[in-house]
């Protein structure tokens, strides 16, 4: 991050990731799965994103015919739409990069099945992992200009040079206990439809600050300039979530529409009162120069009750309008691009990603990020995080 220039924040990265994806097979029917991820970024100015250790996958599973049975430690992946999924409500994830968050596993039960036109999924978690929040020196935790929380009135404005502490978290109602999560599913010659409940823990926990500071402006419009050290205190709490998926097919088009509602459990005074998310995409493939271009234009709608914990990680592009295409324009070159344009606050986010396939098991890719906004907006906050990332791979 070219940009990031303050005193103990993460600005460069020289990271390993290693990913391992195995799975063994006996008598046919019995298979087991194991798929660990680790990461090591020595360079990190955080401790807790120095090492992390996580087994993805760690289950038995029974296939047989359509249905499917795994017992252990596991993922939910349920289709919707692209980048921002409003059926991706079950499994928390890695926030160290939140804009290529990875998902934890959870220990349960995950049962998959087809009766004729109908199949169906289910899962039963008697203990829910909790999300991976970014480390005290995290340059993803908001450093320049204001502290952008979900209540419209109130602006915390940041001192000169801003410090975090990440308070041991909590959690209300014994949300991580017993969670468990059910989708319907049909699929058609030319569409797929599909709903989807959740109970259990919410995947991005409340970020409650804790400031002291002077008031410059009282209610309705408060204003505070914070003098202190920011403290976050992450609460988790019970939700009960909706989503919904539809995928229609025509021609070279793909229309996608997907949502989801979420309604928190309790009476904790904290809890926000609900939120909503909606997502519709339209892509199209394109014969270009003996190669396929493949276009995508997105429109992202949420609306959220006002409450005075951080808004930041799972918001950053909500409430936006993207366009992006991905051009495999040579046999081991491809180039993804991307642009969200954040309507209410007219700010905007920007990747670019070229990609070079070589030697068979080599990959060479380099990307940019670039965040663009108003002072007052979650992505103008990461102005700072404009960034330029090379990535070498190796697959076996």
């Amino acid at each position: 991050m070219y940009e990031q220039n303050a005193p103990d924040v993460t600005a460069d990265k020289a990271a390993l990731y290693f990913n391992l994806d195995h799975q063994s097979k006996w008598r046919k029917v019995w298979g087991f799965n194991f798929s660990p991820y680790l990461l090591s970024d020595p360079l990190n100015e955080s401790t807790e994103e120095q090492f992390l250790f996580e087994a993805k996958e760690l289950s038995l599973d029974y296939k047989k015919s359509s249905t499917h049975l795994k017992l252990g430690i596991s993922t939910v992946n349920w289709e919707g739409t692209d980048f921002l999924n409003p059926m991706d409500i079950v499994s928390p994830k890695i926030y160290f990069d939140p804009l290529n968050a990875e998902k934890r596993g959870s220990a349960g039960v995950f049962v998959s099945d087809k009766i004729g036109w109908l199949g169906f999924d289910a899962v039963y978690i008697p203990l829910q992992s909790h999300a991976q929040l970014p480390g005290d020196n995290s340059p993803w935790w908001p450093r320049q200009f204001s502290i952008p929380t979900q209540n419209e009135n109130t602006t915390l404005l940041l001192p000169e040079r801003a410090e975090y502490e990440v308070l041991g978290r909590k959690t209300l109602n014994k949300a991580n206990e017993n969670n468990v999560a059910l989708r319907l599913q049909y699929q058609g010659d030319s569409f797929d439809f599909s709903i989807a409940g959740f109970e259990g823990a919410s995947q991005t926990p409340i970020l409650q600050p804790y400031v002291t500071g002077t008031l410059i402006s009282s209610p309705p419009d408060t204003i505070i300039q914070i003098n202190s050290e920011i403290q976050v205190q992450p609460i988790y709490y019970k939700v009960r979530t909706g989503a919904f998926a539809f995928t229609k097919t025509f021609d070279s088009f793909i229309f996608r529409l997907a949502g989801q509602n979420i309604q928190p459990l309790g009476r904790d005074s904290r809890l926000p009162s609900w939120s909503q998310l909606g997502v519709l995409s339209l892509e199209k493939n394109i014969d270009f120069r003996r190669s396929t271009l493949t276009l995508l234009a997105q429109v992202i709608q949420s609306r959220e009750a006002e409450s005075d914990s951080l808004s930041l990680l799972s918001n950053l592009t909500k409430r936006s309008a993207g366009l992006g295409f991905r051009w495999p324009f040579a046999e081991k070159w491809t180039w993804l691009s991307a642009v969200f344009h954040e309507q209410i606050t007219e700010s905007a986010y920007i990747h670019n990603d070229l990609s070079w396939s070589f030697a068979d098991s080599f990959a060479q890719a380099i990307s940019i990020d670039i965040f663009t906004g108003k002072k007052d907006s979650s992505l103008g906050t990461y102005d700072r995080n404009d960034r330029v990332t090379l990535k070498t791979s190796y697959l076996f």
